[in-house]
C-alpha cells in the first residue's frame, strides 16, 4: 500500500497517472486503445463515483507498472447485482508482481477488458537453417555465381 501513497508525489504533472484502456473518439464513441502489458503492483478498495452517476461507492484501484511508468487503473467493486466486478474474481487469483495483459474488448455491443498472460514466443518455434548444400544452391553459391558473372551488374537502391 506504500506504493499508491508515494505514487501521487513521484509522478510528474505532465505525465498521465492513468491506464486509459478505453477512449471515446471525436463522435463520442468508446475505442479500445489496444494491449497493454502491465506488472500488477498494488490494490485497494477506495471511495468514489461510479461511472456515470454521482452516487458513492466502493471502487477498486490497482496500481501496474506499463513501460517502467506507474499508472492507475479503477473500477466499480460491484456489478448493477450487488455481486463481485468479474475483474475482482479475475485479479484476486493473480499475484502481486505478475505481468499481465489488459485489454478492452467489445462483444455483443458491450465492452469489457480482458485480462490475460503475455504471449511469449517459444524458442523451439524458431525454424533452424542449414548451412549445408542439400541439393540445391545456397547462399554462398548464389553469391560466388554472381561475383564471377561478368554481366552481373548488382542491384541498385531504386530496385528495392
Amino acid at each position: 500500500m506504500k506504493n499508491l501513497q508515494n505514487f501521487a508525489n513521484q509522478t510528474p504533472k505532465n505525465q498521465s497517472n492513468r491506464l486509459e484502456l478505453v477512449k471515446k473518439d471525436s463522435k463520442g464513441v468508446p475505442r479500445s486503445t489496444g494491449q497493454h502489458t502491465v506488472k500488477l503492483l498494488d490494490s485497494k478498495i477506495v471511495m468514489g463515483k461510479k461511472f456515470g452517476t454521482n452516487i458513492n461507492v466502493e471502487r477498486v484501484r490497482i496500481l501496474v507498472e506499463e513501460d517502467g511508468i506507474k499508472k492507475i487503473y479503477e473500477f466499480d467493486s460491484k456489478n448493477d447485482q450487488g455481486e463481485p466486478h468479474y475483474l475482482v474474481n479475475i485479479l484476486a487469483n493473480i499475484d502481486d508482481g505478475t505481468t499481465v495483459v489488459m485489454e478492452a474488448k467489445s462483444q455483443n455491443g458491450r465492452t469489457f477488458i480482458s485480462v490475460s498472460e503475455p504471449k511469449v514466443e517459444k524458442p523451439n518455434d524458431i525454424p533452424i537453417i542449414e548451412e549445408e548444400n542439400q541439393g540445391g544452391y545456397s547462399i554462398s553459391d548464389i553469391i560466388k555465381e554472381q561475383e564471377e558473372d561478368e554481366n552481373y551488374q548488382g542491384t541498385s537502391e531504386e530496385q528495392w
